[in-house]
């Protein structure tokens, strides 16, 4: 594998919310959601014992945190550091959670901000537009 994943512990959080804040400000912003540190804090709290790092080699390039339900796996945040992005690491990294993921999953959905440039590189990836709200797209790809 390209990639390794890393249970995030309390010790990265000053890591994690940098990510967020470099990846995440600029969508939510034009979204018209409120942004600062503490809501930064929250999101990245939710659901955080299904938070990973993403490692290259020993770099930490970004963050997937999923959430496993019976039948499908939820990706909640999905985020690599800007120095990384473009360089088909994203795309890698769908693959090897798909190659991960147990037999009895066969689906992946999440949730992508309209105004997120995210969303091209999900539907590279094969994932198709399942509903909406007035400030995300939700996305499934059967596997």
């Amino acid at each position: 594998m390209e990639f390794t994943f890393k249970k995030a512990l309390a010790s990265d959080i000053e890591y994690l919310l940098w990510l967020r804040e470099e990846t995440m400000t600029p969508h939510l912003l034009k979204a018209g959601f409120k942004v600062d540190r503490e809501n930064h804090y929250k999101a990245l709290n939710y659901k955080f014992e299904g938070a990973r790092i993403i490692f290259h080699g020993d770099e930490r390039v970004g963050l997937i945190k999923t959430s496993s339900e019976e039948n499908f796996i939820e990706i909640i945040q999905f985020q690599i550091a800007p120095e990384f992005q473009r360089r088909g690491f994203g795309r890698k990294i769908i693959r090897e959670l798909i190659a991960e993921a147990p037999d009895s999953i066969d689906s992946l959905f999440l949730s992508v901000l309209k105004e997120n440039n995210a969303r091209k590189l999900y539907e590279k990836c094969g994932f198709v537009i399942v509903g909406e709200n007035e400030h995300s797209f939700e996305m499934r790809l059967d596997i």
